[in-house]
């Protein structure tokens, strides 16, 4: 961690303010899933209101979103926790990792859609959910793959020189493995799978 942050110092701002969101990946993680459920939930009942205008706004909607919007976005916090996601790091995401998004996002439907039909006040529309349920998993996917894509044009200059390395083994091991060479700038390798 130290060797971390002293390697940190002496590169220029974005590769330490990626140093700094490394090092603390869970919290901004955590903020930035919770941001994008937000916005999902918000945009489900932005695009149910008639031709997306204010003067058409119903209060009903306006309510109901008002009541449910912290507990959908905490179910989903809950079930995106327990499916591990909030883990992995975004550069490195993988296939596995968007089965999972869609798997924790139906779920956290499911689940809450349960907490409807057991009490009327956090009952939602059907097709609110749905729609929820399809831009979350939207957002989240495609805010990992940004990253990716950034990571990975970043990353591109840096690997010129480098001898290429296949690393083998348990995946929650070698990631760990993977993930601290890559974050060296001075390692003669690059990790290539």
């Amino acid at each position: 961690m130290v060797g971390r942050l002293f390697r940190a110092h002496r590169r220029g701002g974005l590769e330490r303010l990626a140093a700094f969101v490394d090092a603390h990946h869970f919290g901004f993680s955590l903020l930035a899933h919770g941001c994008l459920f937000f916005a999902s939930y918000l945009l489900s009942f932005v695009v149910m209101d008639p031709l997306f205008r204010p003067e058409f706004t119903t209060k009903t909607s306006e309510e109901t979103f008002t009541r449910t919007f912290a507990l959908m976005v905490a179910v989903r916090a809950v079930v995106f926790g327990y499916h591990d996601l909030y883990d992995s790091r975004w550069a490195y995401v993988s296939t596995a990792d968007y089965l999972n998004i869609i798997r924790a996002g139906m779920i956290a439907t499911l689940l809450f859609s349960l907490a409807g039909v057991l009490w009327e006040p956090l009952r939602a529309p059907q097709r609110v959910l749905f729609l929820d349920t399809v831009f979350s998993i939207a957002l989240v996917c495609t805010a990992r793959l940004v990253c990716r894509v950034w990571h990975l044009r970043l990353t591109q200059g840096a690997s010129a020189g480098r001898s290429k390395i296949l690393l083998a083994g348990p995946s929650a091991r070698i990631g760990r493995v993977a993930e601290e060479i890559q974050s060296d700038p001075l390692t003669p390798f690059e990790v290539v799978g």
